[in-house]
């Protein structure tokens, strides 16, 4: 778990934030930026044995903890802390669709977080690198965008219907991530064959969504990338190349890419 202690001088000679406002939730003296990953089942329970691949990341990874403050990935925590601590995300969520039409087909939407863990892992999986276009569909916080493009420096756009998420996610990005942009529209309004690397959480998504999903997977272009968790999209131009079970705030679920031939 990463701990940064609020009253401990030496914090600062370290040259560590100091932020008296609690990032996801606040315990004692400490701000905890992220939860910490909980230890995954053995590794034939949630690795593909056709598709051999490395553990997951975890935040006893120094690698995770250097790139965490050298890639400057705390600001970005910090700046999404300062709007939606102690729980504000999943309330503007819930409240933000309840008042406007923002079900449809798709889904309920429900909320969650994906760890920087599962992050890293879902990136390296999908071999994303410096010349990609990102397209992240559904967006939510923006926060796998904006640390997306503060690892790799790609470019980047979130697609999001909630006009909170999306204004609060632009002022973080005009700061720590110049090369991101988010737009509140539906996923489905947006063009996708732009981007070479497009990303969809689609674990809330109805059959009905997930057809009209399917049926968009059209317009990817040839030799993109695809990411969905949970739900697999049915298109005969996509070609699954990589499998993985991850853990996710909601817990352990299949992440699926695919490469439109």
């Amino acid at each position: 778990m990463l701990r940064i202690q609020t009253k401990s001088p030496p914090l600062f000679e370290q040259g560590l934030p100091h932020n008296p406002r609690p990032a996801n939730r606040y315990a004692g003296d400490y701000l905890i930026l992220d939860r910490a990953s909980e230890p995954f089942p053995p590794r034939d329970h949630w690795v593909d044995r056709a598709r051999p691949t490395e553990p997951p990341l975890s935040y006893n990874d120094p690698g995770v903890n250097i790139d965490y403050f050298q890639r400057g990935l705390w600001r970005i925590d910090l700046g999404l802390a300062w709007h939606y601590a102690l729980g504000r995300a999943f309330r503007i969520s819930m409240c933000e669709r309840t008042r406007g039409d923002a079900a449809g087909p798709v889904g309920g939407f429900a909320y969650g977080e994906t760890s920087l863990a599962a992050m890293r892992r879902i990136l390296t999986l999908a071999e994303a690198c410096a010349t990609d276009t990102f397209l992240d569909l559904g967006s939510g916080t923006g926060r796998f965008l904006l640390i997306a493009a503060r690892l790799y420096d790609l470019e980047g756009t979130g697609v999001e219907l909630l006009p909170t998420f999306v204004r609060n996610a632009q002022r973080i990005a005009t700061r720590h991530a110049p090369r991101c942009q988010f737009v509140q529209a539906d996923l489905f309004s947006v063009d996708w064959s732009g981007a070479s690397l497009l990303y969809s959480n689609t674990t809330a998504f109805t059959d009905e969504g997930m057809a009209r999903f399917s049926e968009k997977c059209g317009e990817i272009r040839p030799g993109a990338r695809l990411v969905t968790v949970t739900r697999q999209p049915e298109h005969p131009d996509l070609i699954q190349v990589a499998y993985e079970m991850l853990e996710f705030s909601w817990g352990l679920s299949s992440v699926f890419v695919y490469r439109r031939r």
